[in-house]
């Protein structure tokens, strides 16, 4: 690598001493262009849209450079041919973006105002933003705010933010990775539906609850692990989900939705925890490779049917539990254990 590191103090030093061609510049962004160097991505796109001469290099530096690394403040009128904004009662709230630059860094504050939530479908179809960068000034994020965002890759999201609404980062298609804050409460309505590449997610522990296509259409998460505190997961949750093999679910969830795992191709087996109450209805319908369900408690309830014709699982649950009456009655395998 060029540079180690994001280091973006380094790039501006660089460009002071020396007067870089366009070809060399093109070149460091090409490099710098693969979502890790966000930092030396903007100074550089800077940089390469103006044709300097050395006598102008120095106070580029020390005015422009220094705004594009966070050390110069700008202007309110400069903010405002970046974002669109309106003034809340508790800050700044981000409801749209203007530029053309795909790496976002949204300021901690514009015009000695802190910046404390991004809108609704504030960056919604923004295809061209590869990577952003969000200030722990945030503590909200809205509803469809990054919604289909097809270019975002990664993302962090610091721990200031308690709030993400539903849907802020469905239709995501190349999102990979993401860090999730510590303390949201839920993983809101269809909040990574459609994230096809999202391969790998920690639920941060403070969670209680999965609602509604959480999880819907990722395929390429295989296992997923529900941290201890989940009381709720809602229907839809993981279905169409066609890699997804194990969903390890705690003892604390109460509630399973219907058709949660709706046409999850390589799912192979789920326990369900004593506490869950009833199982709703078309569960496990079109999971084609399950064939274990574990039941551990002697009363849930099943007033539907779980399984479909074509795909139907052994159950393992308790002697003399309404899981075994069910099996029973429905010609299901059962196992007492």
């Amino acid at each position: 690598d060029l540079f180690p590191e994001d280091n973006g103090e380094a790039v501006t030093n660089l460009l002071g001493c020396v007067q870089a061609t366009l070809g060399q510049t093109e070149d460091w962004v090409k490099k710098c262009n693969d979502g890790k160097h966000p930092n030396m991505l903007a100074v550089l796109l800077d940089y390469k849209n103006k044709n300097f001469t050395t006598e102008v290099v120095q106070t580029y530096q020390t005015d422009k450079m220094e705004k594009a690394m966070g050390l110069k403040k700008r202007s309110l009128a400069e903010w405002k041919k970046i974002f669109k904004f309106v003034v809340d009662d508790d800050g700044i709230r981000i409801t749209g973006y203007k530029s053309t630059e795909p790496v976002v860094e949204i300021p901690e504050e514009i015009d000695g105002t802190p910046v404390t939530c991004i809108g609704d479908k504030a960056f919604r179809k923004i295809d061209f933003i590869t990577a952003i960068l969000i200030p722990d000034s945030i503590t909200k994020i809205g509803k469809t705010a990054f919604g289909e965002c097809i270019g975002l890759t990664e993302l962090s999201i610091p721990d200031s933010v308690t709030v993400i609404e539903n849907c802020a980062f469905s239709g995501c298609a190349g999102l990979e990775r993401i860090s999730l804050p510590k303390d949201i409460k839920a993983i809101g309505w269809e909040m990574f539906s459609g994230c096809r590449k999202l391969a790998e997610i920690t639920i941060p522990a403070g969670v209680e609850e999965i609602a509604n296509g959480a999880f819907s259409g990722c395929n390429s998460l295989t296992i997923v692990t529900v941290p201890d505190g989940v009381k709720k997961i809602g229907p839809y949750a993981f279905a169409f989900s066609e890699h997804l093999k194990e969903v390890l679910i705690p003892e604390t969830v109460t509630k399973m939705g219907a058709n949660m795992f709706f046409e999850c191709e390589e799912l192979e087996q789920v326990v369900i925890p004593a506490k869950v109450k009833a199982l709703d209805h078309s569960l496990f319908f079109r999971c084609s490779s399950l064939q274990k369900v574990v039941i551990q408690g002697m009363k849930t309830k099943i007033d539907y049917p779980i399984f479909d014709t074509e795909n139907v699982a052994t159950i393992y649950a308790p002697a003399g539990s309404l899981a075994e009456t069910y099996a029973k009655e429905n010609n299901i395998p059962f196992v007492a254990e």
